[in-house]
Parts: C-alpha cells; structure tokens; sequence
C-alpha cells in the first residue's frame, strides 16, 4: 500500500461504502485505481486498499471539506498533444524526439520507440534499440525515412507518433568537416564559365573538392553576368560576377568547407546568455573576392523561422550582428558575407551583441515589418507595424514581455497575480528552471507552481515561494521527505 498523501486537492472514489470505510479521508490512487484511506485510528490503520468499479470521481479541498472541480483523471485522459523530431536529418547527426503535451493534465513520464521505412509511405518498422529519446543516425538509415512514437507509461492507449523526416540519403553522409581538402577541377569550372550563356548560373558540385584555385574568381571577375553556384555538403557558395572585386584577397585559394563546431565555440558561448545558438565554423579565415550568399542546411524543424546573423570578432571578442530576418526556407537559412570566421545563428536576438548596421560591408536587412530593435542602452523592443510592442507578444514559438515603455523584461515577473520567470533572452520559461541552488516549476502557461505537483510517477512540493523541498519538511502537521532531487520517499 502507498502511503498516505495530504494534498491540497484530494481524489475521493464515493461508492456504497459502510461508515466504518468512508470514515479515512482518500489520498492516492495506484495503477489499479486502488484507493488507499488515511486511517483515523489504530482499527483502520490496518492495510486498506479498495478495488472499486463503476465509482465516480470527486474532488475535495482538503483544507475546506467542499467539492471542487474534478481534476482529469491520468488513467483516462490523453496528456500527449503532439510529437516532433528536431536535428539535421543526415548520416552521423543525432535526431531529438519533443513531446508537447495538453493543459490540465497530469504530465505523465513516456516511452519512445524510433521508427524506419525506405520509403515515405510505407510501413514504417521498429529500429531495435532505439528507445531513448535521442537517435544518432548511421550509415544504415541512408535511403529512409524516420519517425519516433511516444506512449505515456501510465496510459498505453495515450500514443502518438510524429511525422516523417525527409529521405536520409538527401543528407550526404560525408560531413562538411570531412579531412578531405582537395582542389576542384579550375580549368574545368573556368571553361564553364566561358561558355555560359548570358546571364546563367553555373552551377558546380564540390563534395569531395572542396577547395577552389583564385584562377577560378578572376575568369568570373571577367564575366559580371555569370552566378556561380557551388554546391557542397549541407551548403552552397553563390557568387555574382558583378560582385567579385579583388581575387587577390584569397591568397591562392577558397576552401568551402563549413563546420558546426568552432575552436572559439567556448568563447562564443560565453556571449550567447543562454541562447540555442547555431554555430557555423567557416574553414577559410579573411576576406572573400567579393560578396557571396550562403545557403546552409540547418534542418527542416527551422522552416518558416526568420534568423538573426551574428559575426563573432575574433579580435574585440564580440558577437556583432550582420542580418536579421533571414529566412529559413526548405531546411536552408540564406544569409551574405565579405568575410569568413566564425557566424552564430540565433532564432532570437542575442542581448549584449553589437548591434551595428554595417559590418564587413553588409548592410543589417530586414525581411518583414516586426523585428526586434536594440536600444542605445542595451535593451530591446520589438516592432511591429512601427510601433512598439506592449505587455506579452508570442514570437516565433516563445512568450515575451514589454514593459509600459516597451521594453523587453528578464528574470522574474509579477503579472495578474501570478508569477512567470523570463529567461535573459527575454522568453518565457517553462517547466523546470534552476536559478542559484533553487529550483522552481514553471507550468506550460508559464505560470510559477506552488504546493504538490505530479511529474510521471513523482511527486514534489513547492514551497510558498515557489522553491522546490528537499529534506524534511513538515506541511499541514505532517511531516514528509523528499530525496535530493525533490522527489516525495
């Protein structure tokens, strides 16, 4: 028998009972829909537990003795809403299954199961081993496609499983940062663009030769209406011949190659206060010939999002912003340089970057009417139709706050009487957050948690003040202990 529990909200099973049964007060409800009393006296202190059918659920204060609203009852109500993967779906990255679930709901702990199929419509099999919520993918899912499902362990009719990824094997398995440096074919691509006709884009595949000759820019600086196309691993380089100032630039030659992973990645992280940032390590140090838009693949879960661009100043040691709104369309953000080093992408804007309006000759562009504006003493506004934004604003999948001035709010927020914690990005936290030693439970609305909640199978308290119990802690004369990590024992 599970030992007795005093909630705030208590679930009472009312069934033909005699007095002697209905006497303890109904505190817990296991996996059978048992029902365990707290017993009054040493007669009922006697294990009870009650196997009831057909019985209807109740819900009493139990510090007023008066009915309340029936809370949904774990066993019955589906709590999963929805199920998406994130990651860059190619060979040698790592899948995320995430899990959104209804309001008002106990959030249940849940199981995963990755899926496969070679094709996209058809009967997608279970991927033995693969139950984590993570999935690195190999060389054996090239040509597939993914799926995970997720089931609540509480109720297993409370499934879902997320859609499809796109076809594997479209994510070439040779990484960017592949060791391979060869130098393409110049005379090759220099007869090919001699040949263009006017005004076409010539388009060359560099998987395997990443590196292009100087040669290759000075052909194109004599051909202002050529658009040469590089096509790489997960990125492309387009350059105009109307852009190409000074092949010089380039000290012999261009290596294409871009990584996710930087020898400044630990320094860069120290800017980003806290943002999920995407790095992007150019191989090539310094200026280019001329202007080049970059296409980058940076997975499908971003499409639709506008980004922010942000050059990090290996010399001042800075994060300086380059573009804003740049869209991500079909997995691929578009952005332009003059300069390669290392560029951070943020779906927000990063608080304390240097917000200049040319940097490296790129003129800041803006892609749409709302976007986000740094004032001169370091806080930001966002725009939309030319005005300032007040009170909360749902922006790209995240809560924010303005003041009364506009201006983006941080850390804790008292508004309507309840609490909400926004992190230094300025969007709203959820669920659990560690500020100092402290943690705290931030609901799916945002909204602080006090008192007992359930996570899973687990129960915690919340004191007063929001700040989660560990020890020993007495509450409503009765003493409880909870584990290090807050779990009631």
């Amino acid at each position: 028998m599970k030992k007795n529990m005093h909630i705030r909200t208590l679930a009472i099973v009312v069934a033909t009972l005699t007095s002697a049964q209905i006497s303890g007060v109904a505190t817990s409800m296991t996996e059978k829909h048992n029902v365990a009393y707290a017993a009054e006296n040493s007669e009922q202190a006697n294990d009870l537990s009650l196997q009831l059918s057909n019985a209807v659920a109740l819900s009493v204060d139990s510090t007023t003795g008066q009915a309340v609203t029936p809370q949904p009852d774990p066993f019955t109500t589906k709590a999963i809403k929805s199920v998406y993967i994130s990651g860059t779906e190619r060979v040698g990255k790592t899948l995320t299954a995430n899990v959104d679930y209804n309001t008002g709901v106990v959030i249940p702990s849940v199981k995963y199961q990755w899926l496969k199929c070679s094709s996209s419509n058809g009967t997608y099999h279970e991927i033995s081993g693969a139950t984590d919520s993570k999935y690195e993918l190999d060389n054996a899912d090239r040509d597939d496609y993914i799926k995970v499902r997720v089931t609540s362990t509480i109720n297993d009719s409370d499934t879902i499983t997320s859609s499809r990824t796109g076809d594997i094997s479209k994510k070439s398995s040779s990484s960017s940062s592949s060791s391979k440096s060869s130098t393409a074919d110049s005379d090759e691509i220099e007869s090919d663009i001699r040949n263009a006709d006017s005004n076409e884009i010539v388009t060359e595949t560099i998987y395997d030769e990443p590196k292009i000759k100087q040669e290759v820019f000075e052909t194109l600086q004599n051909h202002s209406d050529i658009t040469l196309d590089f096509v790489g691993n997960d990125y492309e380089w387009i350059f105009k011949g109307k852009d190409i100032k000074d092949p010089s630039d380039l000290d012999g030659s261009l290596d294409t190659r871009i990584d996710t992973t930087s020898p400044n990645e630990s320094d860069i992280k120290k800017l980003t206060n806290g943002v999920d940032v995407i790095n992007l390590y150019f191989n090539h140090s310094g200026k280019l010939p001329g202007k080049a838009e970059i296409k980058y693949n940076i997975g499908s879960d971003y499409n639709g999002d506008l980004m922010y661009v942000y050059y990090y100043n290996d010399d001042t040691k800075e994060l300086e912003l380059v573009q804003s709104g740049a869209r991500v369309k079909d997995g691929n953000v578009e952005f332009t340089i003059e300069h390669c080093s290392d560029y951070v992408l943020s779906k927000v804007p990063i608080l304390g970057a240097k917000g200049n309006d040319n940097i490296n000759n790129v003129v800041v562009t803006t892609q749409s009417q709302n976007q986000w504006k740094q004032l001169n003493d370091g806080t930001w506004q966002y725009i939309e139709n030319g005005s300032s934004v007040k009170g909360w604003k749902y922006i790209n999948s995240k809560w924010y706050y303005m003041n009364e001035n506009g201006v983006m709010q941080t850390n804790w927020l008292y508004d309507g009487g309840k609490w909400y914690y926004l992190n230094s990005s300025g969007d709203m936290a959820t669920e659990w957050k560690q500020l100092g030693s402290t943690w705290y439970y931030l609901g799916s609305d945002g909204v602080m948690l006090t008192g007992w909640i359930c996570l899973g199978v687990n129960w915690y308290y919340l004191d007063s003040n929001g700040a989660m119990v560990t020890g020993s802690k007495v509450i409503n004369g009765q003493r409880y202990l909870f584990n290090d990590s807050g779990i009631w024992q």
